[in-house]
């Protein structure tokens, strides 16, 4: 567990970066696809989503949810949240580390965001806490084999496919996940996985790709691509349930 001051200092990081947290046409349409598949899993259920940056998946859960909550450790998007939805959703401005629910979860969705957590075998713990015996856990996480990485080390862009980018070490994106590694971290965290697979086929990084302004149908056969190409895709899915006799 992170210490008092950590979590002081991890509070004021996110407040500093959370302004340059890019919010491109492209990246905000693949991010969706996360949403577009998620969501109609949680319909009509009591969710959590677990960091919501710039809203694009919040608006999608919040429209087919039962009852809807986010926990946000930024206080600029969660005060985002706050303006854009009012009263229909609660927005707690707390780390994960702090976060203390109420009530449990039918669905927990975390999407983009489980790799920017320092010591994720600890929320992922709390977290199984938060979720109704019969509760999912949704995550999403990016794919350090994927397509994209693989091009880099071919061209010599990057020295092997686990090495960190300028935008990883921006943002603090310390986990470097595969699909096996991801199965492995859950598992030893008390979680059944249900499926998992990899999604969206990313030939460019996010930059050339928001430059290259594919069209929809480009995006939609991306995203099945990932799926058919399995581990190459851009972002690994992992449906989860709390393994009670762990």
């Amino acid at each position: 567990m992170q210490s008092e001051t950590a979590l002081v200092t991890l509070k004021e990081y996110l407040d500093s970066v959370a302004p340059q947290y890019e919010d491109g046409t492209f990246w905000k349409r693949y991010v969706a696809k996360c949403g577009e598949f998620i969501s109609p899993k949680v319909e009509g259920k009591h969710v959590l989503e677990m960091g919501c940056s710039t809203l694009v998946v919040s608006e999608m859960l919040a429209s087919i949810a039962r009852t809807f909550e986010i926990v946000e450790g930024a206080e600029t998007f969660a005060q985002k949240a706050n303006n854009h939805f009012g009263d229909r959703v609660a927005v707690h401005h707390a780390l994960f580390e702090e976060f203390s629910p109420s009530q449990p979860f039918e669905a927990i969705v975390f999407t983009n965001t489980l790799h920017h957590v320092l010591e994720p075998e600890s929320v992922l713990k709390r977290i199984r806490n938060w979720l109704v015996p019969d509760g999912l856990l949704y995550v999403t996480v990016p794919n350090m084999r994927s397509l994209h990485r693989r091009l880099g080390v071919k061209m010599e862009l990057l020295p092997d496919v686990f090495a960190s980018t300028t935008r990883n070490e921006i943002f603090q994106q310390n986990g470097r996940y595969t699909k096996e590694s991801l199965i492995s971290l859950c598992t030893s965290c008390g979680y059944r996985v249900n499926e998992c697979f990899t999604f969206f086929l990313k030939p460019f990084s996010d930059e050339q790709m928001e430059r290259l302004t594919p069209s929809d149908e480009l995006v939609d056969a991306l995203f099945e691509m990932g799926r058919e190409l399995d581990d190459l895709g851009c972002l690994i899915y992992a449906e989860l349930s709390p393994d009670r006799a762990k």
